[in-house]
């Protein structure tokens, strides 16, 4: 079962909060090669001033992030770009960091996405989209003050709340969400009779399942997998698939091959709704696309395939296919969360 969230508390010591143009020196000069800027950007605190200095604040609707290399194109975007963006290159310097989606507003349902690191020190910190800057705040030791440190420092409005939150791993370009607040049954059915909308079943997903090895062709069913909790490609994608199926949204699994070498490939289940492509990989929903053949490439930004990869032999399999796949699968490490009780 996924963990619990901690509950709702106000903090009992005052907030550190850094800003990043003010304490560190120049930031570093802006750079069109995001490989380049992930080397440079060593630290936190580098990454933020960074991005304070030469982004800036632009919507963009949707829970779809922008891939890190892209934002670093565009220099424009929300909270969860600069989630994207910072988790993904704080990470490659080797900083613990988990992005998290959670609910502010229960009216309206509005959410925001933030970064919470361990830093040198050994304590973890959030680090938040703040009018075009990019404000870290702490130390913090629970959800629940990342949460209020947003709310004390005038990033979400006065009176918010900070709840239902989800996991993400760093530099997924894929849609945020909160938890929705759907709770895990072992009854398959039970399950998913609280679902309603296509993204719930990624959400029902990222909560409750872990990804784990699972040799073979053939995928576990969706029931099979509910009560296991954990599984590779395959068995997200069919479990997806099957939801999606019944919710009447057409899906299609696609199986393609990333490494000839080894012959491994990878499992997505892809459908469209409002013109838009849309796709499940692992836990995780990515859409609204204008092409199918965006699927390689957000895979890769999100390092469900190695970003090297040279893609072919894409086969589709209807709903309820349960094999034999194509295979092996690799499979990268289980989510790791920061704050758990």
């Amino acid at each position: 079962m996924p963990a619990r969230i901690p509950r709702w508390r106000l903090l009992a010591a005052a907030i550190l909060l850094f800003f990043p143009a003010a304490s560190y020196g120049a930031p570093l000069p802006y750079n069109s090669d995001y490989a380049v800027v992930k080397t440079l950007l060593a630290t936190p605190q580098a990454v933020a001033e960074y991005l304070s200095a030469h982004f800036s604040y632009a919507f963009h609707d949707g829970r779809l992030a922008y891939a890190p290399a892209d934002f670093n194109t565009r220099r424009g975007g929300d909270c969860k770009d600069y989630s994207a963006f910072f988790s993904d290159v704080v990470a490659s310097h080797g900083f613990s960091v988990t992005q998290y989606a959670f609910r502010y507003d229960a009216a309206t349902g509005y959410g925001h996405v933030v970064s919470i690191f361990t830093d040198t020190d050994g304590k973890q910190y959030v680090a938040t989209h703040k009018n075009g800057d990019l404000a870290i705040y702490g130390p913090i030791t629970s959800l629940a003050e990342a949460g209020q440190a947003c709310i004390a420092n005038g990033v979400l409005p006065a009176g918010s709340i900070a709840d239902q939150w989800l996991a993400y791993p760093a530099g997924l370009a894929g849609n945020m969400y909160d938890t929705g607040g759907f709770s895990y049954f072992a009854d398959y059915a039970q399950a998913m009779s609280q679902l309603n909308y296509f993204q719930h079943v990624a959400q029902y997903m990222t909560a409750c399942f872990t990804r784990a090895a699972h040799p073979g062709a053939f995928a576990f069913s969706p029931a099979e997998l509910n009560t296991r909790l954990a599984g590779d490609a395959k068995d997200f994608a069919v479990f997806a698939a099957a939801y999606l199926s019944d919710r009447h949204f057409n899906p299609t699994l696609h199986a393609f091959r990333y490494d000839p070498a080894t012959n491994a490939h990878h499992v997505v289940t892809v459908f469209q709704y409002g013109g838009k492509y849309y796709f499940q990989s692992y836990q995780y929903l990515f859409g609204p696309l204008d092409a199918f053949s965006e699927i390689e490439a957000l895979c890769k930004a999100s390092g469900h395939i190695p970003a090297d990869s040279q893609v072919d032999g894409w086969t589709s399999y209807p709903a309820g296919f349960t094999g034999p796949f194509p295979g092996p699968f690799s499979l990268a490490g289980p989510l790791q969360l920061l704050f758990e009780e």
